[in-house]
């Protein structure tokens, strides 16, 4: 009971004398976001003179005006501010997303960024000159059309969507002409664990995904900027480390960082966070770690590890209670670090490779290093099948074969000679996987390797949780910023465990657990004796646990006060029994991020549901818990809008800020980028987001092709009574190419030289209206 409370006042310290009493904007203030200017030329095109009007083959007129001259193009970014307070098991944060226009219109900006997978977004604002708008939540339809309506009268507006778990879309429209809006985004998340070790990973950037068809309903791609532009984007972060015991073997293992140790009081101190008349409770004296790292570039995920030194702790607990209702987050570590009973199980296990466009490069190396690895540790009894995927798929052996000297360098020489290349079928790997013949007196174990950039979660999870031979599924994402959300669902379908290795991370360790993990006897039958009433438990039935993992349970109760939990289990068919004293809380609410995490955690046991039955049958009940607790979902969405009118004639720039290629990612193998270069120019590149067109009407066909620097627009069957208008802009919103023509014969194809024209680098808007509509696409030059 002492520790309990100890620990729970400590946690209420960190996570809101830090975060609200004190403000997290005293821990790392990110300076304001900017626009990466790129030099320009005055627009030139030869085809044919300006102010000249030709005639076509078929009679139709085409009109040239004077372009303007233009002095530069600039490209988008801002900047980004993290903090978060980690304490123990859990931790609580703030984004901040700093917005600028350079330009001499409003701005509307979109933006796709990651959040942790298994985060709980529950606040939202943003800050201008005229004051500080909360958002609201609401229902996902309702927030855009607010949203829209909100633009359309001028007035600042914010809109947070999210697209897929850790994916979320930003809207922040009419920003007047060089002025900056700062949004923030409060959080909550749970921390990984594995063998002792804590692990806080936090994405910064989206991976290329790619979109198995039909196109997921969820998925969401962002731009990117070409690899060789240095954007104007970067990134601030601190993280505070508090818990009540010594930590030990931590590291950063993404990003350089600074560090600093010393007690609550004296570091609060010495960073102005610490009022003088609050005081720390007698017998508490943590540990806290401040971590810092400044500009850095957000192209990889964040990672932060540390291990509980000597804690002699085996739970965790945080609760909040307002009078009737209570809510609690705990983690219970079992006593498994004796491997003694470890039994020479015979495995099968079918290794599910990813060999796609994204693994090109340094990801398909560590692929290769972690298959060695693994394949070493096998036994002559077990059995191995290899099955690589990309848009086909390829095995080394055509049934499962012993790992026998012969044949381990048979797969040695198979996996010496992978290429990656290809789209990422993942769907095709992960059945063929599951259908290797069964053997029942062997534990069957699928290892699914892979970037996860795919689009397609769901069908992915559905199939290894509706797997009929129970399939075990331990999952290794590889890379600098892989998708969570896929690396954790899968294993999570296939009751095993997610592990993700970046670029840096030594491989024998990992292995080494995966290995141990298999052969060790699991705790099984997991049941627990509250010693009080509690309900809603999530999970409401607790998996087998492997070697080094902890049980999680969150759930509600309704009186406080101080328990006695008992534990019972099998272990290796004998009986274990632990106990474990805990406190809940009574009439206080300082840590309500709880119930939020609880709703989170409720939303994706429905999310999964979902997933598994292939439909939207838990669309209400998810609905309704985010609405009740505030908790972002992919059906709602948070929206603010400003009180007054800034834009009053309506006049704005629209456009996505582009995002950053992963650190170690292909941009061209991935497709994150598709370009075509022009040699006779040097390096001078076209692209287009042809899935970003909208079309003309529902009989024009538009179509936009890059082609050695050329950008073609074909439009077919258009009423060539009228005139189709084709308008170039850049950035600054200027007019920088205008053409009119009218099609007699109902098709028009047009193209602009960027060779020829000697177009400056930058991002451009062409603009087509035909037929009284418009359609607007982006195309960045290089």
């Amino acid at each position: 009971m002492r520790y309990s409370v100890l620990l729970s006042l400590l946690l209420s310290l960190s996570f809101y004398q830090i975060c609200s009493a004190v403000s997290l904007d005293s821990i790392g203030e990110g300076t304001c976001a900017g626009f990466v200017p790129v030099p320009a030329d005055t627009v030139k095109d030869t085809s044919f003179l300006e102010g000249q009007t030709i005639t076509l083959p078929d009679g139709s007129e085409l009109y040239k005006p004077y372009s303007r001259e233009r002095s530069e193009a600039v490209i988008p970014s801002l900047k980004t501010n993290v903090k978060i307070i980690a304490g123990d098991g859990f931790a609580h944060g703030k984004v901040e997303q700093v917005f600028s226009n350079p330009f001499d219109l409003p701005f509307e900006a979109t933006y796709i960024f990651p959040l942790p997978n298994n985060g709980a977004v529950h606040a939202m604002e943003f800050r201008t000159g005229s004051g500080v708008f909360h958002a609201s939540l609401l229902e996902k339809e309702a927030a855009k059309e607010k949203y829209e309506a909100a633009k359309q009268q001028g007035q600042q507006a914010s809109l947070l969507m999210q697209g897929q778990d850790n994916i979320f879309v930003q809207k922040l429209c009419n920003i007047p002409p060089h002025d900056s809006v700062k949004v923030t985004i409060t959080f909550s998340m749970a921390l990984t664990y594995s063998s002792g070790i804590y692990e806080l990973a936090f994405p910064t950037v989206v991976g290329p995904r790619y979109n198995p068809a039909p196109l997921p309903k969820r998925s969401v791609n962002p731009t990117y900027l070409p690899p060789e532009t240095r954007s104007g984007s970067s990134l601030d972060f601190t993280i505070l480390i508090a818990t009540p015991y010594e930590i030990d073997d931590l590291s950063c293992a993404s990003h350089e960082v600074s560090l600093k140790r010393g007690d609550l009081e004296s570091v609060l101190a010495a960073m102005g966070m610490f009022e003088a008349q609050e005081q720390l409770p007698d017998g508490v004296n943590p540990t806290l770690v401040r971590m810092t790292a400044r500009e850095t570039i957000p192209n990889k995920d964040i990672v932060v590890r540390f291990g509980r030194k000597n804690s002699g702790r085996d739970v965790s607990a945080l609760s909040w209670h307002d009078g009737e209702q209570g809510y609690f987050a705990m983690s219970i570590f079992p006593d498994l670090i004796d491997t003694a009973t470890e039994i020479p199980k015979a495995v099968d296990m079918t290794f599910v490779i990813d060999i796609s466009g994204s693994m090109s490069g340094a990801p398909l190396e560590k692929e290769k290093e972690i298959m060695r690895a693994m394949i070493e540790k096998a036994r002559p009894i077990d059995r191995l099948s290899f099955i690589a995927f990309n848009t086909t798929l390829s095995n080394c052996f055509d049934q499962p074969v012993e790992a026998t000297a012969e044949n381990l360098a048979a797969a040695r020489k198979w996996i010496d000679n992978l290429q990656a290349n290809g789209g990422t079928e993942m769907i095709n790997g992960v059945r063929q996987g599951l259908s290797v013949p069964l053997d029942k007196d062997r534990v069957r174990i699928l290892s699914l390797i892979t970037d996860g950039y795919i689009g397609g979660i769901d069908q992915i999870y559905s199939e290894i949780k509706n797997d009929p031979n129970g399939t075990i599924a331990f999952t290794f994402g590889v890379g600098s910023s892989v998708n969570r959300e896929l690396i954790d669902a899968a294993a999570a379908a296939g009751s095993g465990a997610a592990k993700v290795i970046l670029l840096s991370d030594p491989v024998g360790p990992v292995m080494d657990e995966f290995w141990t993990r298999v052969r060790a006897p699991q705790l099984a039958g997991i049941s627990l004796d509250w010693g009080g009433e509690v309900s809603d438990l999530i999970p409401s039935v607790i998996p087998n646990l492997w070697l080094g993992q902890p049980v999680t349970i969150f759930g509600k109760y309704s009186s406080g006060g101080p328990r006695k939990i008992v534990l019972t289990a099998k272990k290796d068919e004998q009986t274990i029994s632990e106990s474990y004293d805990v406190y809940f809380v009574e009439n206080n609410t300082f840590i309500d991020f709880v119930p939020k995490m609880w709703a989170r955690q409720s939303i994706e046991v429905l999310m999964n549901e979902q997933a598994a039955s292939n439909n939207e049958r838990c669309k209400d009940e998810i609905l309704s818990l985010s609405l009740e607790h505030d908790v972002l979902c992919k059906y709602t969405a948070f929206l603010a809008v400003a009180d007054s009118v800034v834009n009053e004639n309506g006049e704005m720039i629209s456009m996505e800020i582009p995002g950053i290629i992963p650190e170690g990612v292909d941009p061209y193998m991935s497709g994150a980028i598709s370009w075509e270069k022009v040699t006779s120019r040097g390096d001078a590149y076209i692209s287009i987001k042809e899935a970003r067109l909208e079309p003309l009407n529902k009989k024009a066909i538009l179509t936009m092709n890059a082609r050695n620097g050329v950008l073609d627009i074909v439009l077919r069957d258009i009423d060539g009574r009228k005139p189709v208008h084709i308008d170039i802009f850049d950035m600054k919103g200027r007019r920088v190419g205008s053409w009119r023509a009218s099609c007699k014969s109902g098709e028009l194809f047009w193209s602009w030289n960027f060779k020829k024209s000697n177009t400056s680098p930058g991002m451009y808007t062409v603009v087509i209206r035909a037929q009284n509509t418009i359609s607007r696409t982006v195309i960045l030059s290089k």
